[in-house]
């Protein structure tokens, strides 16, 4: 069986499991064979097969599937922020695996063309962070041509709009963030740290919108509101795990959230500025203003 039959196999597993109505194990085999032959397979599945590969699925993904007595059927036991993490890696994966199994297919299949950035020193970083080894590397932000050395134990690698970065602790011991893709040079060094065990990335991103997450945003209620066409995409896809419907109705839609007004956030929000309305706070509704009035004046004719 080859690397990607197999991982293929497990993907599928994970989705029938996932969605909840508590499958049976006969009920599993017979639709993970019923959608193995449409992908272009010949399987001889078996109630074997279906442990060997739940067995795969936590040793590799570390995803368990469990049994419930009560509902007779099986479950995912793993949080739901972490299957989307997870489901996000193996999107791609799907992708591929179906225009594969059906060239024809490409015809009418057009994913989005963006490269991730810094995806290449991936690899590099993770193996760093895995052995707490530190790594040096010049960096530039984006705002300068200038070259600085970095030195970083690093913690934890996070992609955000189709960009990766690294985060961890730097020489003066405060937690920064690096762009992969402004990184060069880089370097992995024989010198150990101690991880801090005061860091949570959980905490550290559960109020946050993207990459910023610094302090020096606190975190706010923020009250928005759409129009309906707009509210229907919203409640489909949240802005933030935070956000609660306030009210919905003919006119749009309202929701809250409890995140930090940080630039990605703003940026966001303003990409939906057709139908976006400001309820709260006061302060966000004039930043809001005053971005609209300057780009009124860059393009005013």
């Amino acid at each position: 069986m080859t690397v990607t039959h197999q991982l293929n196999q497990l993907i599928l597993l994970k989705d029938i499991v996932s969605r909840g109505n508590y499958p049976s194990q006969e009920s599993i085999v017979s639709e993970l064979e019923e959608q193995l032959i449409k992908s272009g397979y010949k399987p001889r599945l078996s109630k074997s097969t279906f442990l060997r590969y739940k067995k795969e699925l936590e040793e590799e993904f570390d995803i368990e599937i469990k049994y419930d007595k009560q509902n007779s059927g099986y479950y995912i036991k793993k949080k739901d922020e972490d299957l989307a993490m997870l489901d996000s890696y193996l999107e791609s994966f799907s992708l591929f695996n179906a225009l594969k199994a059906n060239r024809d297919k490409a015809r009418y299949i057009f994913p989005e063309r963006h490269k991730p950035k810094g995806l290449k020193l991936v690899p590099d970083i993770s193996g760093a962070i895995e052995k707490r080894y530190k790594v040096k590397f010049n960096y530039s932000k984006y705002s300068t041509d200038v070259k600085t050395d970095r030195v970083l134990e690093p913690y934890i690698i996070k992609e955000s709009r189709t960009r990766w970065y690294v985060i961890g602790k730097d020489a003066k011991g405060d937690i920064k963030t690096f762009g992969l893709d402004r990184i060069e040079n880089l370097q992995i060094t024989k010198e150990r740290f101690e991880r801090d065990a005061k860091f949570d990335v959980e905490k550290k991103f559960e109020h946050s919108y993207g990459i910023y997450s610094s302090e020096e945003y606190p975190i706010e209620e923020i009250i928005l509101q759409f129009d309906a066409e707009d509210g229907g995409y919203l409640k489909s896809v949240p802005l933030h795990r935070s956000q609660k419907i306030i009210s919905e109705n003919s006119e749009g839609l309202v929701i809250k959230l409890n995140i930090r007004l940080t630039k990605d956030f703003i940026m966001e929000i303003l990409s939906r500025s057709w139908s976006l309305k400001v309820i709260s706070p006061e302060k966000l509704r004039n930043e809001v203003c005053e971005i609209y009035e300057k780009a009124l004046m860059r393009n005013k004719i």
